[in-house]
């Protein structure tokens, strides 16, 4: 025998039922949306994770041995950075270089050069897949924290490898500034259709993701709303 809660609770479902199958172009554009909005920052986060952010002693040389993993056949870009942390400009200009930063008639310094000894070690195989001995020198990109110097570049299979790095020689010109060195990603300078993704992505998610989202919530609560007081 049904009671009346449990007639009223079918009744209820059926409502809902009917109002989801009128509504369903909607819920999916919800639906849709909020996938896009969850998964997609995951999804470009581990796309675009730097494989190496390594602190490295210039005075007295230092060394580094980690462990990597390149996530897509992308042309990665590896460099020095040197954080700014108070040092003043001009001396910062002298002792890394001014990157064609200088005023008429003012010698563009390029810095003081450090030499990195790298190497890329397949973590199965033991094989150096590849390698490089660099004579850096001057700045390439300067920001509020840090100013960047061009290694190299890196561009290999997807997998984890060994990747080693030793400054060759001391540099005692910059023992006061804290370096790392880190293989990034280059966007403007991408190849694969991952970092493509990202980039569309990334305006599909501002621009149609949560609009669409937002719009399609406030829409579904209206109208679930007036069928509740027609009801």
């Amino acid at each position: 025998m049904v009671t009346k809660n449990q007639f009223m609770r079918r009744a209820h479902r059926a409502v809902m039922c009917k109002f989801c199958i009128r509504q369903w172009r909607l819920i999916a554009l919800l639906i849709v949306a909020a996938i896009w909005i969850i998964v997609f920052p995951v999804w470009s986060n581990w796309v675009t994770k730097s494989p190496l952010d390594a602190e490295l002693s210039l005075f007295p040389p230092g060394s580094i041995r980690e462990e990597i993993e390149i996530r897509i056949p992308e042309r990665y870009r590896m460099e020095l950075k040197f954080e700014r942390d108070g040092t003043e400009f001009n001396q910062l200009k002298k002792v890394i270089g001014a990157s064609n930063i200088c005023l008429p008639g003012e010698e563009c310094s390029t810095g003081v050069p450090v030499p990195v000894r790298w190497s890329l070690t397949n973590s199965e195989s033991g094989a150096v897949v590849s390698s490089g001995l660099v004579e850096t020198a001057n700045a390439n990109g300067w920001s509020r924290a840090h100013v960047s110097r061009f290694v190299d570049l890196v561009q290999v299979q997807p997998g984890k490898y060994i990747f080693e790095a030793d400054v060759t020689r001391p540099v005692p010109e910059l023992a006061d500034i804290r370096t790392r060195i880190v293989i990034e990603l280059q966007p403007k300078g991408s190849t694969t259709w991952q970092v493509g993704a990202v980039w569309w992505g990334s305006m599909g998610y501002i621009f149609w993701a949560w609009p669409a989202g937002v719009y399609a919530l406030v829409l579904l609560l209206w109208r679930a709303a007036r069928w509740y007081r027609s009801g």
